[in-house]
């Protein structure tokens, strides 16, 4: 078991470009080693590639250091409030289309989403071309959720605001179900099983219950009855 865990660890790293100077490395020494035991290759040669390894290792070192310091510092910086609203809950994340690509179960849920589906529909067709379950939960247009999401936010006497956003979102989800025809971020974090652990679990049955709250898009909203 521990033996297949590593296997994947080292695919998944090959597969992301993690850590590639250290499997590098490794494979580097174990030639250098096998071909001085066969007294293949001579002292010079074995040497100088054993420098070359060297300065491929001090190289990710210093590469990983930069990493955790920068990490530290945005740590820091965030402990002391240096980092503002607006970066920490930014409207745009690249990496969730990255997050879709491949996926075969797919749920989301949201106010409106209208930003996050506007930018990530071109994906969830590839997704739904490829038969991925794709789950979209948002609030309610017809009932009173988009009188209390505005009372929540800014424009507490504007709930015409979510009508339209919801709207748009439903118009870009018609269309996807409709023909898988292409179209073109709220705040988002993801979760994933094999990382999350209970978090991911959490978040998996709570939106579940909203899925099963909830009432199917129907011919009010646009959909086919």
């Amino acid at each position: 078991m521990a033996r297949i865990r590593f296997l994947r660890r080292v695919r998944d790293d090959l597969s992301s470009g993690e850590n590639l100077e250290i499997y590098v490395t490794a494979l580097l020494s174990l030639t250098l080693a096998a071909l001085g035991a066969l007294d293949v290759a001579g002292g010079k040669v074995l040497a100088a590639a054993t420098l070359a390894t060297l300065a491929l290792l001090a190289g990710g070192l210093l590469g990983s250091r930069r990493q955790v310091a920068e990490l530290a510092a945005e740590v820091r910086a965030r402990a002391a409030g240096g980092i503002s609203a607006e970066d920490f809950f930014s409207g745009d994340k690249p990496e969730l289309v990255q997050q879709i690509r491949g996926a075969r179960d797919i749920s989301i849920v949201g106010v409106t989403l209208a930003r996050t589906l506007r930018n990530s529909i071109d994906e969830l067709e590839c997704r739904a071309v490829a038969g991925s379950v794709i789950r979209i939960a948002l609030i309610d247009p017809a009932g009173t959720a988009p009188a209390e999401a505005a009372r929540r936010s800014t424009v507490p006497h504007r709930p015409e605001v979510y009508q339209n956003r919801l709207r748009t979102s439903i118009d870009l989800l018609r269309e996807l179900f409709d023909s898988h025809s292409s179209a073109s971020g709220d705040a988002v974090f993801t979760l994933r099983a094999d990382r999350d652990g209970h978090w991911y679990q959490h978040f998996q049955a709570e939106f579940d219950r909203v899925w099963e709250y909830g009432r199917p898009a129907d011919a009010s909203d646009g959909f086919p009855g």
